[in-house]
């Protein structure tokens, strides 16, 4: 699912500068220096409020479906055009003069076709939604929600990991907090999580079924191609198997772009354009992902860089930043505040960051 850390420091520290820069007003001020080309929106989940269990580590990554409509309302409001990524694609090439939004998601989560895209069908917007290859077939392995789970739904958890204590206190949401930081931590650090043999244990400890819970989670191919068949829907590619692509060697790494692309095209009868990097980060994401993102044929590929599009993204199109909406950020100054770009170019120690 992740496309940022586990870690949720920094969305709660970006939150808190974005605040002082709210409250500063200095967004509006600079706006027109800082605000580039245009925006594109990363968001991962659509949920009602009353979704979420009193643990959930994870609510952040979700929005809410009245923020979402909300925000809509607000793009609009500022004079931008919400287009479509191959529009998006375009107006960069181009230098269009009319500042634009696009709105993607990551993984496919079935919430996205149920509470997301009938407020995208009523507003007329269009929308990306990234698709793992092997997720809609039950392929996914959601090592974050599964720990999640058993955290969750136990007061006391066994932990197979050596040099961690052999049960975990999981009774208060403090306990739960700590437990699932400790277990999420270690298994993200791993090359593939799935063929972790002590995450195995810990499944099978709490009869788990990974494959069942991907099924549950995410939207199948009949799900998808519905979706597909809206004109307001672009289907684009998410890598294979969601690994880190720092941790994958060459050949691994084309593969993950190469069968990703073709197994959805396969599927959709119709070409896969766009990409967007599992982990795609700066610490996750350098010049060789880059590069094999665009010799796999990809026109534009989607990072979780912080901030807008400027001129120079035209020769960068595989290098393209995003602004997350998640749930910390479920105000109505957030997108005045985001879209002028100028909380980006001081978070970037006042330099314009394109690629690399």
């Amino acid at each position: 699912m992740q496309s940022l850390s586990l870690k949720p420091l920094k969305p709660a520290l970006l939150s808190a500068a974005f605040s002082s820069f709210q409250a500063m007003g200095l967004h509006s001020l600079f706006s027109s220096a800082f605000s580039g080309l245009g925006v594109i929106f990363m968001m991962h989940r659509v949920l009602p409020e009353d979704t979420h269990q009193d643990f959930a580590p994870h609510k952040y990554l979700s929005i809410t479906p009245e923020f979402l409509e909300q925000a809509i309302d607000q793009v609009r409001s500022l004079d931008m055009d919400i287009v479509s990524i191959d529009e998006a694609y375009r107006r960069i090439k181009a230098t269009h003069p009319r500042k634009f939004a696009v709105f993607t998601f990551d993984d496919g989560f079935r919430d996205v076709l149920q509470y997301a895209f009938p407020i995208f069908k009523k507003k007329s917007v269009p929308f990306t939604v990234y698709i793992p290859s092997s997720w809609p077939g039950g392929g996914g392995f959601l090592y974050w929600s599964l720990i999640e789970k058993i955290v969750a739904e136990n007061n006391v958890v066994k932990n197979p990991v050596p040099d961690f204590p052999a049960e975990l206190p999981t009774e208060t949401l403090a306990q739960k907090q700590q437990a699932f930081d400790m277990l999420a931590a270690y298994f993200e650090g791993q090359k593939d999580p799935a063929k972790d043999p002590y995450l195995q244990t810990l499944l099978q400890t709490y009869d788990i079924d990974p494959t069942a819970f991907c099924l549950q989670e995410i939207m199948d191919w009949d799900e998808i191609r519905k979706l597909n068949e809206d004109e307001l829907v672009t289907i684009g590619a998410h890598s294979v198997n969601h690994n880190n692509f720092h941790k994958l060697t060459d050949i691994e790494l084309t593969i993950e772009l190469v069968q990703s692309k073709s197994y959805i095209e396969q599927q959709l009868q119709q070409p896969c354009r766009h990409f967007a990097y599992p982990f795609g980060d700066t610490d996750c994401i350098r010049e060789r992902e880059l590069k094999a993102a665009s010799g796999a044929g990809f026109l534009t590929a989607v990072t979780t860089r912080k901030g807008v599009i400027q001129t120079e993204h035209s020769d960068h199109m595989t290098a393209l930043p995003r602004i997350h909406f998640h749930s910390d950020y479920q105000s109505k100054g957030y997108i005045s505040m985001v879209t002028s770009g100028f909380p980006f170019f001081v978070l970037n120690k006042f330099r314009r960051h394109v690629a690399g």
